[in-house]
């Protein structure tokens, strides 16, 4: 990673104004960390959605709603 994580936590990786949204499916193998605050903090939003049984599909992640605003708002941003 970069920036390279210190003592065991992740490095938050930008400026202090970088927002960043976890978007998870529980069911996701993949992805076996659901809740990254542990690692980066409390800045970090976790957004849980339902992909049903492709709960690893990139298109199932993109169409949903909470993804959608996650994006929107990170584009309203700038």
């Amino acid at each position: 990673m970069d920036p390279a994580p210190i003592s065991g936590l992740g490095a938050w990786p930008g400026s202090e104004d970088l927002a960043w949204t976890n978007v998870v499916d529980c069911g996701d193998v993949v992805a076996l960390e659901k809740d990254l605050r542990p690692r980066f903090g409390p800045r970090v939003i976790n957004m849980v959605v339902h992909n049903g049984v492709h709960a690893h599909a990139v298109g199932a992640y993109l169409t949903d709603e909470l993804t959608g605003a996650a994006i929107a708002g990170g584009l309203y941003a700038y």
